[in-house]
């Protein structure tokens, strides 16, 4: 106890040493960043807006006499292929401006145009086509811009950039304009973009960052006005400069999004326990709401938010002791998720930091499939049981501050609910399954003169109700520096969290850091430390699965970006890290993975590598009984891609590993994506893993091999999964779509021979039989279907309709002698789960 006690204190020193020294070093950066840059790079291109008396009818054609007063912007360079060649069509743009917003248009040129691509699909989808891009970094800071795109058949695509570019929010949606039309020498493009789709200060005269690109699909190139080169780390920094514009007020946008939704749920009969109704009617209504407070500063409010239209969840197989990270998909934190994600330890699965991760807000309730114990399944059914959380209004403000700060404060309640239960004589039960919460978050970002620099700071907070409810809260201070070129680089964190229920209270830190150099044109590295003590948790509003870690690692690249025979980009990686337990100090896990990418001459790619691991103590397999020692163990694989510009696009891939246990496993995939025409897109992913003697944890069990005492046992089990996902979108029009998502996924593990785990870490065969009938079965038939209908019409620009169908079948058995044909008919034999709902939204701006 007083060895523990003494670690502990020696802990907390440490890191408040580091976190001295880190504070020394965040005052130094801003001390010497007081100010963004002020004068411009005499070769960095500019360009004048010219203000319009009246603008141009945006029809695509640019034929409107306005256009002739602003001046041509034609020249051009390759990025790809031959980087710094001029582009081999030209291309002509213009800008103009009023009070409300920016036009711009494209004429590209084409001596064939016969062989442009014009592909049909749903907005904001990347498809392989031809088409013409607008980058605008309207708060001049180099390191954030607004992206439009239209391809030559219309479709719409844009998102945000942050990171100096070299992260994108894919899921950005601004109301704008584009029209595209057919000449006979090529293609032309007019945008209308409302300056309440952009940010930016308050003042009489502005200086923008843009950037225009084109791609010609049938050539594979890709051309700017500001070349940004292959090798190099930022984009935004690299845009040309927007001058002229003076003197514009825009109206504050305020934009209300009310929706209304119909339909109904049929639940599969013959459950236990079984439901009241086998067909439950819904009808909601809630509304969206967007004020513009300022031209910099964005209020965002829903109440009574709903998702149905959302695609579910990839079914996956997790035998791990770390919970499964699914992505946000919720157009609410969709928008401007960016800003509210802190620089996290993320070194891959399953270490890595998120202060904030949304999907604790809704998630399903922490009971849903909590039954009393005093109660009899056959004589009490379920009348309703919301499978999520029902959120009751949220609000979020983001915004810039003159000065550089960026902000975000986000704040969300989540209602009460229930299992409501009906017995044989008509009595009901309410059962508790969630409380009321309240989730909090404010992110700020001071940003620094370098691209992509900034530190920053976040805060969270979870209030529930009851007294012995936990209430969390936690902070962090973040950091990321870079050079201009990106010569150096370093970022990192220092976080901390404090859990409480009034009795108990935990509190646990987290650093790491990270420092190399991105910018030379053949070799880049990049180093760092971690450290995570034993009560550092994010998970009651972020998301994090390991703590007590100390590790290292280390990442450097060989790369030539340039032709060279057959190749066209090569790229050689090289991994290290080591991980041991912080407070115990034992080591965990060691390794190598050396890679190669290729691109070809041909446009195809092939990645292939090894990892190479040392193991050590592992504190998490065992579930809290005991550090478990881990094999050594090598993994292979090969993966290869064919010309995405194709019809047919095939991507095999191959994996192979074994360790010293005599574990051996393989897994296979050849994901294949087909173009049908110009209007239709299918893809189909079927995959194979197949493990043999994997070596795993079972169950923590009393009264074996005659020992009072709980003890882990562990197994060798042998795992067998298919997985196959079909996704397939077909557009009637730029604005009527209907996509499909199908999963079929089948898992079965069996496990032989049990072993005991001792206090050394090793095995010891289990000398009494492992009943099944006594312990936990750990032996599984798993398997699901999923259908995702979705029918999308976009009416008018910000209004949709949804019309949505998804099917669920899904079985759980433990007799594993079943073959796999037999399964399957099990499957689509299952009870099933149909849910079908019509969602109309409608945007008025005022």
């Amino acid at each position: 106890m007083l060895k523990t006690l003494k670690m502990r204190i020696n802990i907390d020193k440490i890191m408040n040493i580091v976190a001295s020294g880190f504070f020394t070093v965040f005052l130094f950066l801003i001390v010497i960043n007081t100010t963004l840059l002020s004068q411009t790079d005499p070769s960095v291109p500019q360009v004048t807006a010219v203000r319009t008396p009246e603008p141009p009818v945006i029809d695509g054609r640019v034929d409107d006499e306005v256009w002739q007063r602003a001046p041509v912007i034609d020249t051009f360079w390759q990025r790809r292929p031959d980087e710094g060649d001029p582009a081999t069509e030209r291309t002509e743009v213009r800008i103009l401006y009023d009070d409300n917003a920016l036009y711009i248009s494209f004429i590209c040129y084409d001596r064939n145009p016969d062989e442009i691509v014009r592909r049909l699909t749903r907005r904001d989808r990347d498809v392989p086509s031809d088409r013409v891009s607008i980058g605008i970094d309207s708060d001049f800071d180099r390191k954030t811009a607004f992206i439009f795109e239209v391809n030559a058949a219309g479709v719409m695509r844009d998102f945000f950039m942050y990171d100096d570019g070299n992260e994108t929010d894919m899921n950005w949606d601004g109301l704008w304009q584009a029209e595209v039309a057919t000449r006979p020498d090529g293609w032309s493009a007019e945008f209308k973009i409302p300056y309440q789709a952009l940010r930016f200060s308050d003042q009489d005269e502005h200086i923008w960052g843009i950037n225009f690109a084109r791609e010609i699909d049938r050539k594979n190139e890709w051309v700017f006005w500001s070349l940004i080169p292959r090798e190099a780390r930022g984009w935004v920094s690299r845009f040309g400069i927007l001058q002229g514009i003076h003197n514009i007020d825009p109206p504050r946008s305020l934009l209300f999004l009310p929706y209304t939704l119909g339909g109904g749920t049929s639940w599969p009969s013959g459950q236990i326990p079984a439901r009241v109704n086998d067909f439950d009617h819904e009808f909601r209504a809630g509304l969206d709401v967007e004020y513009g407070i300022s031209n910099n500063t964005i209020l965002n409010i829903t109440l009574n938010p709903d998702f149905g239209q959302v695609e579910v969840d990839e079914v996956v197989l997790n035998l791990t002791a770390f919970e499964t990270f699914f992505p946000e998909k919720r157009p609410f934190f969709l928008e401007r998720a960016s800003l509210f994600e802190n620089i996290g330890a993320n070194f891959g699965e399953p270490i890595q930091t998120r202060l904030f991760y949304s999907r604790r807000i809704g998630r399903q309730p922490v009971r849903y499939h909590t039954w009393p114990d005093t109660l009899d399944t056959d004589e009490w059914q379920i009348a309703s049981n919301p499978s999520v959380t029902p959120i009751i209004g949220a609000a979020k403000l983001t915004g810039r501050t003159e000065r550089g700060l960026e902000f975000g404060i986000l704040n969300a309640t989540t209602a009460r609910t229930y299992k409501v239960l009906k017995g044989v004589h008509d009595e009901q039960l309410r059962v508790n399954t969630e409380k009321v919460a309240n989730y909090s978050v404010a992110r700020g970002l001071y940003q620094l003169s370098g691209p992509a620099s900034y530190i920053g700071g976040i805060v969270t907070g979870v209030l529930r109700e009851g007294d012995n409810a936990w209430q969390a809260y936690s902070g962090g201070v973040d950091w990321q520096y870079n050079t201009d070129g990106y010569g150096f680089t370093t970022n990192g964190l220092l976080a901390t969290t404090y859990r409480t229920t009034g009795e108990k209270h935990e509190q646990g830190y987290q650093l790491f850091a990270n420092f190399g150099s991105m910018g030379e044109q053949r070799w880049v590295w990049l180093s760092g430390i971690g450290l995570s003590t034993k009560d550092f948790n994010t998970n009651d509003i972020g998301f994090n699965v390991m703590n007590n870690y100390a590790l290292a690692h280390s990442w450097i690249q060989y790369r030539k970006l340039e032709t060279f025979g057959p190749i066209r980009e090569f790229r050689f990686n090289q991994n290290y890290f080591a991980v041991a337990t912080l407070e115990s100090w034992q080591f965990w896990i060691a390794g190598i993975n050396p890679n190669i990418s290729i691109q070809w001459k041909n446009y195809w790619n092939t990645n292939l590598g090894m990892t190479i691991e040392i193991g050590g103590r592992d504190p998490f397999e065992s579930r809290g009984m005991g550090l478990f020692q881990l094999p050594n163990s090598l993994n292979t694989w090969i993966n290869v891609s064919t010309d995405n510009r194709k019809t047919v696009v095939l991507s095999p891939r191959f994996s192979y590993s074994f360790n010293e246990y005599g574990m051996r496993s393989w897994s296979s995939g050849i994901p294949v994506t087909l173009k049908a025409g110009h209007r239709t897109e299918m893809s189909v992913n079927p995959s194979i893993n197949v493990r043999s003697k994997q070596t795993g944890w079972v169950a923590n069990v009393r009264g074996i091999d005659g020992v009072t005492e709980r003890v882990s046992v562990f197994g060798h089990r042998d795992v067998h999964q298919f997985n196959l996902v079909f996704r397939a979108i077909h557009s009637f029009s730029r604005d009527l779509t209907l996509q499909a998502y199908t999963q079929y996924f089948w898992a079965r593990g069996t496990y032989k021979r049990f072993f005991r785990l001792l206090p050394d870490g090793t095995l010891a065969e289990l000398q009494d039989q492992y009943d099944r009938d006594i312990f936990p079965n750990p032996d599984f038939n798993r398997g699901n279907l999923n259908i995702n209908l979705i029918l999308r019409y976009e009416y008018r620009p910000g209004s949709t309709i949804f019309l949505v169908w998804t099917h669920g079948r899904s079985i759980l058995l433990q007799d594993t002698g079943i073959d796999a044909g037999e399964f399957i008919n099990h499957t689509f034999r299952s009870p099933a789960t149909d849910a079908v709902l019509l969602k109309f939204t409608y945007a008025i701006g005022i």
